[in-house]
C-alpha cells in the first residue's frame, strides 16, 4: 500500500510549492516499530509547523499593512489570516506577536533572499555530499579543508535559520513526549529526540519563542 500526501510549505523565497510527501510502504508493515512510525509522524509536524509560520506572517503583514512577497497564495488562506487579524489580533511585545514578526522577515521581509541563498546552499551541499562520498571511495583522497569548512557551514545556516530552528524544536518535543509517554511529569517534556553527534560543534537551537 503507498500513500502519497500533498503538503503545501513555504520555500527560500517565501512562494508556496505543493509538493509530494510519500509515507514509505515500510509504515504499513505489520512489524512497523513504534520509533519508526513516532519519526514519520515529527518529520511531519516539521513541516506543519511551517505552515503556522507562514500564516502568521501573513496575519502579521495584514495587520501592519506590509507587502507580502507571494501572490500565489491561496484566498482561503489570505481570508482566514484577514479573520484572525479581526478576531484574534497580534499583540505587539508578546511572544506571539514577535514569532509573527520573526515569521514574515524571514518568509517576506528584509531577511528573505538571506534565507533563500541559505536553502540554495543546502541543496548544493547534498549534491556535493554524494559526489564528495563517491570520490573518497574511488581515490582514498580526502576532501580539502575548504570544502569541508564550506559543507559544515551550509548546514549550520540552515540549521540557525529561525523557523527551521523552531521546527526543529517543535518536532523534537513531540518526539521526545512519544518517547517518554509512559512516564510521570516532568520527564514526559522535553525537546531533543536525539543527542548531537560529537564534534559536530553545530549550536543548540534557539529556545522557543512562541508555546506550542
Amino acid at each position: 500500500m503507498s500513500v502519497t500526501v500533498k503538503l503545501t510549505s513555504t520555500v527560500a523565497a517565501g512562494v508556496y510549492i505543493i509538493s509530494d510527501f510519500a509515507i514509505p510502504k515500510r509504515m504499513f508493515e505489520p512489524d512497523v516499530r513504534s520509533w519508526e512510525f513516532a519519526y514519520l509522524v515529527s518529520t511531519v509536524i516539521h513541516e506543519m509547523r511551517h505552515s503556522e509560520q507562514a500564516f502568521r506572517a501573513i496575519q502579521f503583514a495584514l495587520q501592519t499593512d506590509q507587502h507580502i512577497m507571494d501572490n500565489s497564495t491561496p484566498k482561503e488562506i489570505i481570508d482566514a489570516a484577514k479573520k484572525a487579524v479581526k478576531e484574534h489580533p497580534l499583540v505587539p511585545g508578546t511572544d506571539e506577536y514577535k514569532f509573527a514578526a520573526q515569521s514574515f522577515e524571514y518568509i517576506h521581509g528584509e531577511k528573505r533572499l538571506y534565507q533563500a541563498n541559505v536553502y540554495i546552499d543546502l541543496e548544493n551541499h547534498d549534491i556535493k555530499m554524494k559526489s564528495v562520498e563517491k570520490s573518497v571511495a574511488k581515490t582514498g583522497i580526502e576532501p580539502s579543508q575548504d570544502l569541508l569548512g564550506w559543507l559544515f557551514n551550509s548546514v549550520k545556516n540552515y540549521r540557525q535559520l529561525p523557523g527551521e530552528s523552531d521546527s526543529y524544536l517543535t518536532e523534537d518535543k513531540a518526539s521526545r513526549l512519544w518517547s517518554n509517554r509512559n512516564k510521570p511529569a516532568p520527564f514526559n517534556f522535553g525537546l531533543r529526540r536525539t543527542p548531537r553527534e560529537e564534534g559536530t560543534k553545530i549550536p543548540e537551537p534557539q529556545k522557543f519563542i512562541f508555546p506550542r
